[in-house]
């Protein structure tokens, strides 16, 4: 599970589900990627800022990169699915309003 966070809401809410797979907050900010590591079964990531680089323009830049995260830092292999989670408009804190299961391509 990929939970794109600013605040951390999103990964909080997410791990008090406890799931059994890897719960992975990706976050901008260094003191928000700090206080994660507290929380149970989240692992922090530090993500580019959405709304101050080029490399996210759309959701659809934001997946991508994850997609990219997954097989190339986390070893994840094509065909497996993947739970993203994300909030429009980005970056602002309880906005998240988007699941969606993505199938890595190879």
């Amino acid at each position: 599970i990929f939970a794109f966070t600013a605040s951390g809401t999103t990964a909080v809410a997410a791990s008090r589900e406890r799931p059994r797979t890897p719960l992975y907050a990706l976050t901008p900010h260094k003191s928000v990627a700090r206080q994660l590591t507290m929380v149970w079964g989240v692992t922090p990531i530090l993500s580019p800022n959405i709304n101050e680089t080029a490399e996210f323009r759309s959701s659809d830049d934001m997946l991508a990169w994850a997609e990219r995260l997954a097989q190339n830092t986390l070893n994840y292999r094509a065909g497996e699915h993947v739970v993203m989670l994300a909030g429009t408009p980005f970056g602002v804190a309880g906005s998240t309003n988007t699941l969606k299961i993505v199938t890595l391509a190879g």
